[in-house]
């Protein structure tokens, strides 16, 4: 180039794939709660819960339904599991509730033993599963916290062996909460300002 050229401006780089991946779960997560608080208001339902998956079109109520395709691991009629569609390491399953509830952020403190018995569930199968050579401390449990979901419906994920686990940054502390915070969660008696902001959030 000649000296009274204009440089080239520098090429812009994109943030990692990793970013850009959080940034869409982020963004379809906070869509999917505000579809569901629309749905709540025309069905006159709460907007983190229903009795059933009947009015809920999500993935999961989908598979509760017969309506999609999924490898059943067990049903025991309150709890259903699965394998999730995308593992994190060489054993993944998902807990749920059959009854509609979105996330462990709007749990109630009377829900603390839903929250036992996913853990106990997910803890057996995975046994169940690996077999004689189960490690405790390779066993990952958790729930994403919002808004790092993309589905909106409580699922707790039970990941192992955790040494092995890819996309480690969607597990995260500050996006995967262990059962023992949400139970901690639920039995701490929430100050006035907790409340407030709880409420404000759902």
């Amino acid at each position: 180039p000649g000296p009274h050229d204009t440089p080239a401006p520098p090429k812009l780089r994109g943030p990692p794939e990793f970013v850009r991946t959080l940034y869409m779960r982020v963004v379809r997560g906070i869509a999917s709660r505000a579809r569901l608080r629309t749905l709540s208001r025309v069905r006159g339902q709460p907007p983190c819960r229903a009795s059933s998956s009947a009015a809920h079109d999500s993935i999961f109520g989908r598979i509760l339904r017969g309506e999609a395709p999924a490898d059943v691991i067990d049903d025991d009629g309150d709890l259903f599991s699965f394998p999730d569609h995308t593992p994190a390491s060489t054993h993944p399953c998902l807990v749920i509730p059959k009854h509609f509830i979105r996330d462990a952020s709007v749990l109630r403190p009377d829900e603390a033993e839903l929250v036992e018995r996913m853990e106990r569930k997910a803890r057996q199968l995975v046994k169940a599963a690996v077999g004689r050579d189960f490690v405790e401390r390779e066993l990952a449990l958790g729930f994403h916290w919002p808004p790092f979901y993309s589905v909106s419906w409580l699922h707790m994920h039970a990941i192992y062996p955790r040494s092995a686990m890819v996309r480690r940054w969607k597990y995260l502390p500050v996006s995967f909460k262990p059962p023992a915070y949400v139970l901690k969660r639920l039995r701490s008696p929430p100050s006035a300002a907790g409340g407030l902001l709880r409420r404000a959030v759902r």
